[in-house]
């Protein structure tokens, strides 16, 4: 018996291509079915929002993050600073594909259900989590908690920057991740593993 189609990368292509010609308000998922040639119950068995297929890719990321970081030896280098900034700089290359799609969905229609969903706010944390695991942080005590939170923000802060960041070695971004963790090491809030 043949295998069914996996139409998971299709639908995340679908949302990135319909982001440059219409609003993300107006980004229905019937219209993302009709792209993708799905009628919606098929769509649903994939995704239900269009916030559910940013998740998608976000963790599709994350997971070519962790190939990529599970390679290398963890604590090969000495500085924990730095080492989180590669992994996160990575995951701005890896972002950079679709950066147009992401960059019309956050500087000219900023979906309010975005950042105030709960699932979102989840899938940031789980991100930061990951960040700091490959990195050699524990994340699962309270501190540990705490830390995910503080690179939350530093992350986002960067990600501000890297959607106005046009150059080609993203030097507005490393400037701002650099800050920012920077400023988390002298709170030694991150930086003690």
């Amino acid at each position: 018996m043949p295998r069914k189609k996996d139409y998971t990368k299709k639908i995340i292509d679908a949302l990135f291509n319909l982001t440059p010609n219409m609003p993300w308000q107006d980004i229905t998922m019937e219209e993302i079915a009709k792209v993708v040639k799905l009628d919606q119950m098929e769509l649903d068995r994939y995704f239900t929002s269009k916030i559910s297929i940013l998740i998608a890719y976000n963790n599709q990321i994350d997971q070519q993050l962790n190939i990529e970081f599970n390679k290398s030896i963890k604590g090969a280098s000495t500085d924990l600073r730095d080492e989180i900034f590669d992994i996160i700089m990575t995951k701005y290359d890896m972002l950079n594909s679709k950066k147009d799609g992401i960059r019309h969905i956050f500087k000219r229609t900023f979906p309010i259900e975005l950042v105030a969903s709960p699932k979102s706010y989840l899938n940031l944390a789980n991100s930061m989590k990951l960040v700091l695991n490959l990195a050699g942080v524990i994340t699962n005590t309270p501190i540990g908690c705490l830390r995910v939170n503080i690179l939350s923000g530093i992350f986002l802060n960067s990600f501000i920057s890297w959607l106005n960041d046009d150059s080609p070695d993203m030097s507005k971004t490393m400037v701002s991740l650099d800050k920012g963790l920077k400023q988390a090491e002298a709170l030694q809030t991150i930086m003690p593993r």
